[in-house]
Formats: structure tokens, C-alpha cells, sequence
């Protein structure tokens, strides 16, 4: 009779046979794959699946690794934790929603970067991928605040690059246009990204109300209110710019925004209803993006 034994998983979940040199033999090749240099996740995901394993089966793995850092070489954990997001079940997901908060600071980078493109690739089917993104990163994380900039870095390269296909580019400013109303910590890049991305985001309504929002909830923050004041004062001499000249001398006419709570944070996959998207006003005739060309000469940095 075949002997088996059952590695069971850091969240409680179902249980994943292997044969000990099964798995032995696993964590040889992942370890022959991690020597590697360019595109080590896929490298290290592509090995297993040719090997016929599941995803749940890779995450044991990939966890072993980031558990064991002594046994492989320098990096391999934060690469493990990247790896993750290259994987579809529920399982990897969740692994990652523990490794964005994780001791490891290689490990929490790499795992923060993943868990965004995870969500976001599968954004144009469920819009709940969005949802559950943004409540886990505005969740009480120890290290919120770093995850969150580290998510908003990696989009400002993207957009700045990557010139994202239309739908995926209205999705990413949805979610940082949500941010900026939810993450003071998160305020500068933000405000930077959207004024550069949305055009319509610096003499708008719901910039210049959004920062008195802030105003009126950090009092004590004298960092914080002094940026804000800085940015409602630009939003609106931006807005008094914008206006005709015979209009400067009539009276402006009110707006009402529509600033969302958490549990309203909408993102459409298509389309720009107002009723269901908040932003829909900012969003349209945005710049088109062009994909990043590489300039002549140009290398991957490592």
C-alpha cells in the first residue's frame, strides 16, 4: 500500500496530498528555477504545471519557500510571494491577502504588487475583484499605508508606460479617484497621479470638496491640513481659470458631488453611468494612452 502524508496549508483550508518525493522533488526544481533571473515567478509556476500540479498544490510550495527562506537562494521569498499571483485559486488569493501584511519586507512588496495585478486582471468580468482589493488594502493592516503606496506606485508606472487598454485605464483611476477620498497617507502621489491622468480631476467640484473633507476630519494633522488647503486653493483657482472671462464676474454656479462611502466605491467595467459611477463626469475624453517604447539601447535592469 502507498504511503502518503498531507502538508497542510497556514490557512485553514483542504488539505493537499503528496507523496513525500513528490513534493521533495518539487521543491528541487522550484529551487533550480529560483536561481534563475528574468521572469523567475513564471519560471518557478510554468515548472510545476508542467509537472501536472495544481494551483492549491504549487501555493504548498510556494509557501514552503517564503517559510524557509535558509533553504534557497537570496530573494526567494519575496519571488515566492510574487509567484502567487500567477495563480487562480481562491487559496493563492487568500495567501496573498496575508503575505500583503507580512514581517517580511521582500515578501509583503512582492505579495502587494500580485495581489493588485490579481485583481485587476480578472476586473472586466466581477467588478467585486476591485471591491475586494480595496477593502483588504483599507483593512487594518499593519503596514496599510506602505502596501497602499507601494500599489499606487506600481499604477502610476503603469499608466505612466504601459498605456493600459481604455477599460483597464478607467478601472485604475476609478479605484485611485475612490482612494484619494478615503487615504489621507496616500495623499500626495494621489493628487500627482490624477491631476496628470484625469484632467479634469484639478479645477473639479469634487477635488476642492474633497479636500475640505479632509480638513474637516484631521484638524490635528498640520501636515495634512496644510496640504489640503494647498490643493483646494489650486482646485479652485484652477476651476476660476477655466471658466470664459464674461462669466468671472457672475456668480459660480453649485455643484453637488457624489462622494461615496466604502461600501458605494463603484467600478464599471464599461460604460460611465453616473447613476452606479461617480467619477463618469471625469472620465470621459480622457488622453489616450500609447504603449511605453523602450528607447534605443534599452535593457531590463537586472
Amino acid at each position: 500500500m502507498q504511503r502518503t502524508f498531507t502538508l497542510f496549508l497556514v490557512i485553514p483550508t483542504i488539505a493537499i496530498p503528496y507523496l513525500p518525493s513528490d513534493f521533495d522533488d518539487d521543491l528541487a526544481e522550484t529551487r533550480h528555477q529560483l536561481r534563475s533571473i528574468h521572469e523567475i515567478g513564471k519560471a518557478v509556476v510554468g515548472a510545476l504545471k508542467a509537472r501536472d500540479r495544481t494551483d492549491d498544490q504549487i501555493v504548498d510550495v510556494l509557501e514552503y519557500v517564503i517559510e524557509h527562506p535558509d533553504e534557497f537562494p537570496d530573494g526567494s521569498s519575496g519571488n515566492a510571494a510574487g509567484a502567487m499571483g500567477l495563480l487562480e485559486s481562491e487559496n493563492a488569493i487568500r495567501h496573498l491577502e496575508l503575505l500583503i501584511d507580512s514581517t517580511n519586507w521582500s515578501v509583503r512588496a512582492e505579495a502587494a504588487l500580485a495581489y493588485r495585478d490579481r485583481m485587476f486582471n480578472s476586473a472586466w468580468a466581477d467588478s467585486s475583484t476591485v471591491r475586494r482589493l480595496t477593502k483588504t488594502v483599507n483593512g487594518p493592516l499593519v503596514h496599510g499605508s506602505e502596501v497602499r503606496n507601494w500599489i499606487y506606485d506600481g499604477f502610476e508606472i503603469e499608466l505612466r508606460r504601459a498605456g493600459p487598454k481604455p477599460d483597464r485605464q478607467k478601472t485604475i483611476l476609478r479605484f485611485l479617484l475612490h482612494q484619494a477620498t478615503h487615504d489621507p497617507g496616500g495623499r500626495k502621489i494621489l493628487d500627482e497621479i490624477l491631476c496628470r491622468e484625469v484632467p479634469k480631476w484639478r479645477a473639479s467640484p469634487q477635488r476642492a470638496e474633497n479636500a475640505a473633507k479632509m480638513i474637516r476630519e484631521h484638524p490635528d494633522d498640520a501636515r495634512l491640513v496644510a496640504f489640503f488647503e494647498s490643493v483646494r486653493t489650486n482646485a479652485l483657482e484652477s476651476a476660476r481659470v477655466a471658466v470664459p472671462a464674461e462669466r468671472h464676474d457672475s456668480a459660480p454656479t453649485p455643484v453637488s458631488t457624489n462622494l461615496v462611502s466604502e461600501a458605494g466605491f463603484s467600478a464599471v467595467p464599461d460604460g460611465d453611468n453616473a447613476a452606479s459611477d461617480p467619477w463618469a463626469d471625469l472620465l470621459v475624453d480622457l488622453p489616450e494612452k500609447k504603449p511605453w517604447v523602450s528607447p534605443p539601447g534599452w535593457e531590463p535592469p537586472f
